[in-house]
């Protein structure tokens, strides 16, 4: 047996492969590997480490060399998987913000939103607010005005010549009716004469605008017969009540002869005729007419337009219960109550019909009671009100005008003495001025 026995040392230089970038290494690296994968030294007997060392430089710095690339390899990989991580961590930077980009808008928007809404409501809040303010201080320092009504306590004659009677332009005969423009003109509907004249203001005589100037009465269409109403329109065209006629006639401004735009000119109890046709009074809103049938005891309304007429009320003869009227001569349309304020002559009150209803509300006077106090009427005849809802009557059988303040029934009077004097007639109401008609002293009285 050998002292220094046989030392086989295999260098297996062999390496994994770390990954499908390995054949990527040049090729001389792979002939140097092939070339000493299995070397095997064989020392002699007397070999020492030292000599091993001595022996094997060759060898040694081969695999030296061959590590070193690998090594070289290595870091080159990881190099790549830093790069690679890098590009996905930034990749993925990227998709991170422009997921936020695509969430904060919302956000903020719901924030504007949010801020709107909130200053809307403190706009409002701020201006319920003022408004409450403003309204209660309004309310508590404005003072509540309380009418007061006068009128002198004597008449001035405006129209006609005082107990002269005549068809002169300076006389009237009998006038019943008038009607007052926006500029204060006159107009008279003179019973007797057969005719409308005109009266301006300050005026001595008046001028023919409807029928005859000489009082002729007739048929025609030139012709009047007992005009016993009179209205006139924004566009001063005159209505005229043709009692007589049983018609009513339209006068446009200026014409010389009138329409027939109601009645058949002949009497009757038929929805298209008239019994004695008395005053009249209109919706300005829808032009209707309204017209007392003396006669026929009721009142009939005329659409504009229309041949034939509608019951209102009454037409169930001569009465004093809440369906019926008794010779109906004076008539108002109150438009802020779509009503009918109706002077019953032969009932001694005055009622009102509110259009639509089935029966009417007494307002002054006692139903079949001719009297003389302030809570009687004897043959009332005309009828008005003023713009506080304030009710004058021509209480013509009392000679007198009697006002009623707004919801009450006793009347004061205003004009006339009670029981003494002419017949008087209240024609209208315009401009806190009221006219009386004196038929018995054939002249208008303005107070």
């Amino acid at each position: 047996m050998d002292k220094h026995p046989t030392v086989h040392v295999s260098l297996d230089l062999r390496r994994k492969k770390r990954c499908s970038y390995a054949q990527s290494i040049h090729a001389n690296q792979r002939q140097q590997q092939k070339q000493y994968r299995s070397s095997t030294i064989h020392s002699s007997s007397r070999i020492s480490p030292l000599d091993i060392s001595m022996t094997t430089p060759r060898n040694l710095l081969m695999t030296s060399t061959t590590i070193k690339s690998q090594q070289t390899f290595q870091t080159s990989l990881f190099s790549f998987d830093i790069g690679l991580s890098t590009k996905t961590t930034f990749k993925n930077l990227r998709t991170e913000n422009i997921e936020k980009k695509k969430v904060y808008p919302n956000k903020w928007l719901i924030t504007v939103i949010i801020i709107i809404i909130l200053f809307v409501l403190s706009i409002l809040a701020t201006s319920i607010y003022l408004i409450i303010h403003f309204t209660s201080k309004t309310a508590t320092t404005t003072p509540i005005l309380t009418p007061f009504l006068r009128w002198n306590s004597t008449g001035l004659t405006v129209a006609g010549v005082g107990g002269l009677s005549g068809s002169t332009p300076d006389k009237l005969n009998a006038p019943i009716d008038l009607a007052v423009d926006f500029s204060n003109t006159l107009y008279i509907a003179d019973f007797n004469n057969n005719r409308i004249q005109q009266w301006l203001t300050g005026a001595s005589n008046g001028t023919t605008v409807a029928g005859q100037a000489n009082g002729a009465h007739g048929t025609g269409a030139a012709y009047l017969n007992a005009p016993a109403g009179v209205i006139i329109d924004s566009n001063n065209n005159i209505y005229v009540s043709d009692s007589i006629n049983a018609r009513i006639q339209k006068w446009t401004n200026g014409a010389t002869t009138g329409t027939q735009i109601a009645g058949t000119g002949s009497s009757g109890p038929a929805y298209n005729q008239f019994h004695t046709p008395y005053f009249i009074s209109q919706d300005i809103n829808t032009n209707t007419l309204y017209i007392a049938d003396y006669n026929n005891h009721r009142v009939m309304s005329y659409a504009s337009g229309a041949s034939n007429g509608t019951l209102v009320i009454g037409g169930q003869g001569p009465g004093i219960n809440s369906t019926q009227l008794y010779y109906p001569v004076g008539i108002h349309f109150d438009s802020v109550s779509n009503s009918l304020l109706i002077a019953n002559y032969g009932g001694q009150h005055i009622v009102r019909w509110t259009l639509g209803e089935n029966n009417w509300t007494l307002v002054a006077g006692t139903p079949g009671i001719v009297g003389s106090s302030s809570t009687h009427l004897s043959y009332p005849t005309g009828v008005t009100l003023d713009p506080m809802g304030n009710m004058y009557v021509a209480d013509t059988g009392n000679h007198r005008i009697q006002l009623f303040l707004a919801g009450q029934t006793n009347g004061t009077t205003i004009a006339g003495i009670t029981g003494l004097g002419g017949c008087s007639e209240l024609a209208s109401i315009h401009g806190g001025i009221y006219h009386v008609s004196d038929s018995e002293v054939d002249s208008f009285v303005k107070y």
